[in-house]
Formats: structure tokens, C-alpha cells, sequence
């Protein structure tokens, strides 16, 4: 049979559709040895993305960023004559006050099939805190624990102190004691919840978290070896958010190369993490220092609020130093080799370790109102905000352009809603960390210009820094060319031929008014998977990337990043000539020092240029690979979570098709998701149904597709842990099976008013985010597979 190409459908995703009902596979199939007339099948053919203006995305701004609102602006995102907008004014009737962090919510589900606990998301991210150091936080422990649990709080104290002082006879040389998977009973202590309407320190404490936040900010000051997470669990009739308190093996492996005292070294590096760069109040408002100070013999590093030294052991090799300083270096610490010219004379040792606080720690700790030392101040944060336009270009090239035209360092001072189309011109909204530099739009007036198909513009200042899924949604401004109806043939031997005839403008109005009763089904298209087809043939794709490392295989992920695809879709039909070359050396080669030197300059091959130069300082792939953003990261295990969706949405459509059933997961009006039961059915709208993105957090559908999530897992031999790397785990979410579209209308430009058929049309249409407008071409033009 002739094959046609089509190119909506995608990965994990069947010929299934909201309509019509009869599978196109089995149509042509009626007809075969039968010599009657065959009609036209509902499929419509076309191309999209001919030329990057016929794909036009525009960002709708959240309410999070509050814009001001005049003639010449709106919510969508485009470019306009850059007026300065006034940002809005801020009202505070406390100037000292801390800005007070929501408490975070856990989306229940069904009680009944809830794992017994679920930790919280309370424990700090960062060890940066603020413990003002006149009070003592053993009193404050006391207190708290006198407050809530006066009976018993003797006792609790009493197993803080034995599990504290237990660390002192671990053997650390083997990775020392608690917190790992094989942790003993003995090695942790729980704490009944704390009183929920009530707090002791309701006057004095001016942190986040209440009495539980402070409680766990003052364990950590009290008991360096000691770590608490919130745990909601029932157990001995106190259902609520027990503390769990157990031991901090992340320095212990230090231990061998450390001189005596090892346990007194150990607890104070541990103390100078948990109290923070920011650890005291500062005097006069003056904020920690900014750039990193040079070790020498007039500067001597030493044991303060910003820096620490650790005296190694006699005669240790350059082999066992480069151990300490990966075992200790992270996003928030430097370290530095000193030798006895850099250390006092009564030092002993041949050399010492020297931690500071990394830049990245110090930017935080003076940006972020919520951790740092400004509490004093009456203006909030302002950010500056643009509309960022780019023309046929990768996400994160146009980020590395944008950092070029700002003069900007770093990828995190950038904030994002979310990520847009390559092949097509969008326009978003950004917001710049500037500190202030921008304060006068005229130094931005020079930068209204495009650059490598970048273009800013729009410029004023906000209040909220833009994070990923801050938007309302995205409007939409498709044009489809060369359009076309499909039918089927028989020939003399009963051969199915396809063949394409005109299409008329009356079909095109019909499947549109059907789109926008019905919705289309919220499948992930091929911008988020990938190309259908064995990885040997198309080669890696996003979500081939994200298995291995959700299998914990970071070689093969690193392996597949730098091997890339070998079949390009989209205006692009080929890679650059010399991006083959790299590709091509190192699929032969497997030799990074020789990929490395034959990377092209520019913008190209950025996230590969990263890694390789992470493997050649590391020598290990998992570290190359977070030397990545963290979006980029998470980018790879969503996509490979999509996969797994689409794949269950396919299966749920065909096995229980558009009614709500039991066992189905649906999202609440209040946005909780829950477990529908069999006398609930007829009161839920099908539109409420969810399908999970797989994860240690999501319930799953209690039918034969929660199942199918677990067989397909275990086939794949992957699995979701809370305790697994964040670069091989996640959290998972909740994914509308069907999403309806807003203001969808249709054109026919180019096209005589009075003929019936047409070979273009122009849709325009709202989407929610995370949504793909090629899913609804698909559902509109009824794109299937090649049938055989």
C-alpha cells in the first residue's frame, strides 16, 4: 500500500480518539473482497511548522507576576514599545518581620490507600538558617518539648542526648551510622505531634514552621550529628506529624582521612553546616561578604562564620585529598588544599582542608528575603521583568543568548515559566535577578534588537521571580498547509490503497465545533518524547535519557546524551555538519577528551559540552551530569514519566473508553485528587478524570490500569524511591486525561470566500499549561499511525 506520512502521533500513543468511534484500522478492512463505493475516512493530512511564523506561541502571564495593566500591555506576552510600567506598591505594616513561608500541602487522595507515612517537604533544602545567638537552642528544645509534651519531655531530651553521644562510638570508616536503608530501630527517635492551635513561642519566634520548624532548626544547633524530617504516620492513637529525629551520616566517611580529634573535628564541621552562612545577626545591616577570599599567607583561613579547616592526617596522598574534597564539596561549599605556608607554625600536619561557603550560598543568602539578613528591609524584592521572542531556536541556546545580552553569569538568576517550542516563534515572559541593575530602562534600550534569533523587549519591574508553571497558559496561532482528505482503495487483488483528494472547508468547520464540545485527549507530543521508532534507527530520545537514570544507569544516560539522534524532524531536517562529527566520534571513539575538542563553538551542543567537561573534572557520570541545571535534570525523568502516561491514557481510553468508572482517579473542585467510588460515578464529569505521572507521592487508579502502572514499571525495572538520588527519582503528579479548549476558531486565509475546498487553514486557540496544540491537530485532523 502508498504510505503517507504523518506526523502527529507519537510515542506510547495508540489510534484512539474522542471521535469518531470506529477504529480507522478497521475501516478499509470492511470494504476488502467487497466491490462497493468507499467513502472518504475522517483523516485529514497537512503540515504544520513549514516556516517557523506558522507556529506562533504566546505566553499567558499568571497572576503571581501582578502586571500593571495599560493600553499598550496585557496578560499575553509580545513585544511592545518599552515604557517603563510602575510596579505596584507594597504595603507592610510589620518592616521587621520575616516573610512567612505557606505550609505545604499534601494532596490526600483516598486516606484508606495512603501509604502509612508520607515525609513532608519541611526539612530545610539548604542548610542556610538563622538561629539568633543570644538564645540557646537546648532551652528552646526544652521548652517546646515542657510545651507540648510536659509528661514526657524528660525522656524525649534523654534520647536526643544517647543518640547524640552514641555517634561517639560508631565506627565511621565504613560510612559510619543511621540514615541509610539498613538503619536499626535504635538509630532514630520519634517525637509525638506537636500541638497544632497552640505555640510557646508564638511571641518570640519570628521564623517559619511554628514551633516544629523552630524545633527542628534548634535540633540541628543542639545536636550536630542528629537530622529531623516530619512524618505523618498513626501510631500509638496520635495520628498527626510526628518528628522523626536520627543520624546524619553524610560526613562520616571523612573519618579516615581526618587527624585526631575525629569526632571533634566531625561535630563542628557538621555545626558550622547546620548554623548556616548567616548564622549570626549581623551587625549595622552589613551582609555577608560576596566574593570568596583568597587563602595566603596575610588572609589565614580560620574557623569562623564563613569558613572552616580541617587538618588532615599525615602523608596522605593527592588521591586520598581529592576524596575529601568530593566528599565534602556540594552546591553550597568550596574547598582548597592548604599547605603549612598557609597555616599557622604550631601546625603539625603536612596539609588541611579550607571550606567556605560557596558563591552560590552567599548570592542566597543576601537575595532571598526568607533565608537571608536583610529582615530590615521595606521594599519587597523587585525583579526585572521582559518578553523574551525567539525565532527558531532551542530553550536553552536563546537562555545562553539572553545571559550574553544581559551580561548575566548565571542560568538561576533567570526565571522561567516554562519551556517553548523550537521550531516556532514564541514569545514568554522572563524575570532577571538584577540586584537593581536595571533600575533604568534607557540601559536597556540598546538590547531591543534580535540577536541569534533572540529578541527582548517589554521591560518593567515585579515583584515575583518566575518559576516553572507560573503561567496561565499559552495562545496559540497554528497555519496548516497542503491539506488534504484521505481514502482508502481496493485493487483487483484486494490491495488497500491510500490515496488523498481534496478537502472541503464544511468538514474542517465540523471537526472544529466537534473539538470544542469534546476536548481532545492530553497526550504528550513529540516536543516532550521524542521520535516514534527503535532507539538504533531515530537514536536517543528525552525519554530514552530518562529511563536510564530513573535505572540508576547514569553511564548509558550520559552515554545516550552525547550520542544523540540520528533522525531529525521539524525545519531542520539534518544536524550541523560538524555536530554529526561529534556525535559520530564519540559513538566510535567512546574517548572524551577527543569528543571534547571537537565540540563546535556557539550555542550548539551546550548541555553536552557541560557534561563532558563535568566527566573530565570528576571522572564520574553522575556528577557530570549534575553539573547540568536542575531543570535540565528533571527534564529527562519527566519526559520518560510521560511516556509511561501516555501509554496508560491509551490503555484507559480503549479499555473503559469516556464514562467515569470505578477506580478512577478524579480531581476535586477544591483540586485534591481522590479514589471514585461506585455511587460516585454519575456525579463526576469525565473532564475530572487524572491519570498519575508515576512517582512516590501519587496514588494510583484502584482498577486494572493501576495494574498496568506497576507491571510496565517492573518490566522496565524502574522504580520510584523517596530515598534514591533526585536525578533517578520524583515525586510524581496528576495529568487531566482530556483537556477542552478555549476560544478555538478557524480560518481560511489565502483561499476564495466562495469555494468549497481549501489546502490551508489557520486555527487560533487558549491551552492550559503543559498542554500540546500538536495533541489537538492530531484529534482535529485525525492523524493515525501508517495502517497495514
Amino acid at each position: 500500500m502508498t504510505k503517507i506520512e504523518r506526523h502527529y502521533s507519537t510515542i506510547g500513543i495508540e489510534d484512539i480518539f474522542l471521535s469518531p468511534n470506529i477504529s480507522l484500522q478497521q475501516l478499509p478492512s470492511i470494504y476488502i473482497g467487497k466491490k462497493l463505493p468507499i467513502p472518504l475516512t475522517p483523516e485529514i493530512i497537512g503540515t504544520i511548522k513549514t516556516q517557523p511564523e506558522d507556529f506562533v506561541v504566546r505566553e499567558i502571564a499568571s497572576d503571581k507576576l501582578e502586571l500593571p495593566t495599560t493600553d499598550e500591555r496585557s496578560p499575553i506576552a509580545k513585544l511592545t514599545k518599552s515604557i517603563p510600567w510602575e510596579t505596584k506598591s507594597v504595603e507592610t505594616t510589620n518592616n521587621n518581620a520575616r516573610p512567612v513561608q505557606p505550609a505545604a500541602k499534601i494532596d490526600d487522595g483516598n486516606e484508606t490507600s495512603q501509604e502509612s507515612t508520607i515525609c513532608l517537604q519541611e526539612k530545610t533544602k539548604s542548610p542556610l538558617v538563622l538561629i539568633e545567638e543570644e538564645k540557646e537552642p537546648i532551652s528552646i528544645i526544652l521548652k517546646i518539648l515542657l510545651f507540648h509534651h510536659p509528661e514526657n519531655a524528660a525522656e524525649h531530651l534523654l534520647s536526643l542526648k544517647t543518640l547524640q553521644e552514641s555517634c561517639a562510638s560508631k565506627d565511621f570508616a565504613g560510612g559510619g551510622a543511621g540514615g541509610n536503608k539498613n538503619e536499626k530501630t535504635d538509630s532514630f527517635h520519634w517525637i509525638p505531634p506537636l500541638l497544632s492551635d497552640s505555640s510557646c513561642l508564638s511571641e518570640e519566634n519570628n521564623m517559619r514552621g511554628g514551633d516544629r520548624g523552630t524545633f527542628h532548626r534548634s535540633l540541628k544547633l543542639t545536636y550536630s550529628f542528629l537530622t529531623s524530617t516530619t512524618v505523618i504516620r498513626d501510631e500509638e492513637g496520635a495520628k498527626g506529624h510526628w518528628i522523626r529525629v536520627s543520624i546524619d551520616s553524610t560526613y562520616f566517611s571523612l573519618s579516615p582521612y581526618i587527624s585526631d580529634p575525629v569526632i571533634e573535628t566531625l561535630s563542628d564541621l557538621y555545626l558550622f553546616r547546620n548554623r548556616g552562612c548567616v548564622a549570626v545577626k549581623e551587625k549595622d545591616n552589613e551582609p555577608p561578604p560576596r566574593k570568596r577570599q583568597r587563602f595566603n599567607n596575610r588572609n589565614r583561613p580560620r574557623n569562623d562564620d564563613y569558613s572552616f579547616v580541617i587538618k588532615l592526617r599525615d602523608s596522605l596522598s593527592k588521591d586520598d585529598r581529592r576524596e575529601v574534597h568530593h566528599l565534602i564539596s556540594s552546591r553550597d561549599f568550596e574547598t582548597r588544599t592548604l599547605t603549612n605556608e598557609c597555616m599557622d607554625s604550631s601546625s603539625n600536619t603536612s596539609s588541611s582542608i579550607a571550606v567556605q561557603w560557596s558563591q552560590y550560598a552567599l548570592r542566597k543568602a543576601t537575595t532571598k528575603g526568607d533565608r537571608g539578613s536583610y529582615k530590615n528591609q521595606k521594599q519587597p524584592k523587585s525583579y526585572l521583568l521582559l518578553v523574551l521572542k525567539k525565532r527558531q531556536k532551542e530553550h536553552l541556546a536563546a537562555i545562553q543568548t539572553l545571559l550574553r545580552l544581559l551580561g548575566i553569569k548565571r542560568q538561576s538568576d533567570i526565571g522561567i515559566a516554562g519551556i517553548k517550542d523550537m521550531h516556532a516563534v514564541t514569545y514568554q515572559y522572563c524575570t532577571i535577578r538584577d540586584n537593581g541593575r536595571f533600575d533604568k530602562f534607557d540601559k536597556l534600550a540598546h538590547l531591543s534588537r534580535s540577536m541569534n534569533g533572540v529578541e527582548i523587549d517589554s521591560f518593567c519591574r515585579v515583584t515575583h521571580f518566575l518559576e516553572r508553571g507560573d503561567l496561565r497558559g499559552n495562545q496559540f496561532v497554528i497555519l496548516v498547509r497542503d491539506v488534504k482528505r484521505v481514502r482508502v482503495t481496493v485493487d483487483a487483488k484486494d490491495n488497500l490503497i491510500e490515496e488523498t483528494v481534496n478537502c472541503d472547508k464544511t468538514y474542517i468547520l465540523a471537526r472544529v465545533e466537534a473539538l470544542k464540545t469534546q476536548g481532545f485527549i492530553n497526550f504528550y507530543g513529540e516536543q516532550r518524547l521524542g521520535i516514534a521508532g527503535e532507539t538504533h534507527v531515530v537514536g536517543a530520545r528525552s525519554f530514552d535519557i530518562g529511563r536510564a537514570m530513573m535505572q540508576q544507569d547514569f553511564d548509558k544516560a550520559l552515554d545516550l546524551l552525547i550520542s544523540g539522534r540520528l533522525i531529525c524532524r521539524g525545519i531542520d531536517e539534518k544536524e550541523n555538519p560538524k555536530v554529526v562529527k561529534v556525535r559520530e566520534t564519540w559513538r566510535k571513539t567512546k574517548d572524551v577528551d577527543e569528543t571534547y575538542k571537537l565540540l563546535p563553538k556557539g550555542d550548539s551542543m551546550t548541555r553536552e559540552r557541560t557534561v563532558l567537561k563535568g566527566f573530565k573534572r570528576y571522572k564520574n557520570s553522575l556528577a557530570a551530569l549534575k553539573c547540568l541545571h536542575f531543570q535540565v535534570r528533571s527534564f529527562w525523568i519527566n519526559s520518560y514519566q510521560a511516556y509511561i502516561w501516555n501509554q496508560m491514557a491509551s490503555e484507559r481510553l480503549k479499555l473503559y473508553g469516556t464514562k467515569v468508572v470505578p477506580g478512577d482517579l478524579v480531581r476535586r473542585e477544591n483540586g485534591d485528587v481522590g479514589i471514585v467510588n461506585k455511587d460516585d460515578c454519575s456525579s463526576v464529569s469525565f473532564e475530572q478524570v487524572v491519570l498519575p505521572l508515576p512517582g512516590y507521592r501519587v496514588l494510583y487508579p484502584k482498577h486494572s490500569i493501576g495494574e498496568r502502572y506497576q507491571q510496565v514499571l517492573m518490566k522496565e525495572k524502574v522504580q520510584f524511591l523517596k530515598d534514591a538520588p533526585v536525578e533517578s527519582t520524583a515525586k510524581g503528579s496528576y495529568r487531566n486525561l482530556i483537556v477542552l479548549v478555549n476560544k478555538l476558531e478557524v480560518e481560511f486565509p489565502g483561499s476564495n470566500a466562495s469555494a468549497m475546498d481549501t489546502e490551508t487553514f489557520q486555527l487560533s486557540f487558549d491551552l492550559p499549561p503543559g498542554s500540546y496544540a500538536t495533541m489537538l491537530l492530531r484529534e482535529l485532523m485525525v492523524m493515525t499511525r501508517t495502517r497495514n
